[in-house]
């Protein structure tokens, strides 16, 4: 047998046995140089101020290569399907989402010679549209009004009639067969804690983590690497975490039931229409300890269309009434600030985690 070398040790040790072995050191140390791109993971402190001694951090996530939470996500499942023989380097890989999650996909699978098909609903940011194209993939537009509910029955009839498709999923893994429901996809929670990680090692353990909701998976991962008090946000205008949260609170508050306001102007944050497994497991593990709905000029205005009325203002966080001290932290970035400003009027003398997770250049409609 022959003795290891010091580089088929070291695609070992990163990589893992299995995958060094099935990739090959040329694969492998592709791959490997990639990880290294996407590792590192900014964090800065909040300049603005801050009521009651509190402390912000921000994970600048919007700063990894392809500008997003999913970087880290999208390396690790692509070198799951291959490394255990369901796709090669040429094949045609698809991934379904509201934008956030595309131009990660697009970017790495490009990197790793895959043809890369993405999903998006119409009507949402022509930014992220543009640059999932930059990226050489392919963009197929679905139903606007459906948002990410019409999803799981276009994927159906989609994979049909494209059987050298191979869907990558990214927001749960397989149904259980016993239950007939989604399971949570692993290789998503582990590769976000890996980010949450490295963040942990910068500012130590925060006392509360500021998680936007989205499919679940950066509330469940973090959450259970943070091991802090968990306060998520999603639109005012969605409010279907909050309805799990606080059953009957939403209808109340506003006298409609949530998601029946339109589509928000938050991509990446929750829609009515599909049962993500992430969130239920965050919710049972005590991961979401609470949800905050957050708004904007944009969804205060549609919210009147649609009611009559305006939201009370004590029931909505206003995402856009803050300086984030960066110009360039996005819409989700800005609320998860937002958020953490609100409660700091709150508490005294703890450490906060938000979250930028994407920039303000993946974003062009009105807000």
């Amino acid at each position: 047998m022959l003795e290891q070398t010091v580089q088929e040790a070291e695609f070992e040790g990163i990589l893992g046995r299995q995958y060094a072995e099935k990739l090959g050191s040329e694969r492998a140390g592709l791959y490997l140089r990639l990880r290294r791109l996407i590792r590192p993971t900014t964090v800065e402190i909040y300049e603005g101020p801050v009521p009651n001694d509190n402390e912000i951090h921000i994970i600048r996530l919007d700063r990894k290569p392809f500008g997003s939470h999913y970087d880290d996500v999208y390396l690790s499942l692509f070198l799951e399907f291959e490394g255990t023989g369901q796709i090669v380097p040429g094949d045609k890989v698809l991934e379904t989402t509201s934008g956030s999650a595309g131009v990660s996909f697009a970017g790495i699978g490009r990197e790793l010679g895959y043809r890369c098909i993405v999903a998006i609903p119409a009507g949402g940011e022509q930014a992220r549209v543009d640059a999932i194209k930059a990226q050489g993939a392919e963009v197929i537009l679905t139903d606007a009004e459906k948002y990410v509910s019409g999803f799981p029955r276009w994927i159906l009839r989609y994979l049909a009639t494209n059987r050298d498709v191979t869907f990558l999923n990214h927001s749960m893994g397989p149904t259980d067969p016993r239950t007939r429901k989604p399971t949570i996809n692993g290789v998503t929670i582990e590769a976000m804690s890996k980010w949450a990680y490295r963040a942990r090692a910068q500012i130590g353990l925060p006392d509360i983590y500021f998680p936007g909701i989205g499919n679940g998976s950066s509330v469940l991962g973090p959450g259970g690497t943070f091991g802090a008090y968990v306060i998520g946000f999603e639109s005012v205008l969605s409010g279907v975490v909050y309805e799990l949260i606080h059953p009957g609170r939403y209808e109340g508050m506003f006298g409609v039931e949530p998601g029946s306001l339109g589509r928000h102007n938050l991509p990446g944050l929750s829609g009515k229409g599909i049962e993500f497994p992430h969130i239920e497991a965050a919710i049972r593990m005590g991961y979401l300890n609470e949800v905050v709905l957050v708004g904007d000029g944009f969804a205060i205005n549609l919210f009147r269309e649609v009611t009559g009325r305006s939201p009370p203002p004590e029931h909505v966080v206003r995402w856009d009434a803050i300086d984030p001290g960066d110009p360039s932290i996005g819409r989700t970035g800005r609320a998860s600030i937002a958020v953490a400003l609100d409660t700091a009027r709150k508490v005294h003398g703890l450490k906060f985690a938000t979250v930028s997770y994407d920039s303000m250049d993946r974003y062009d409609s009105a807000a």
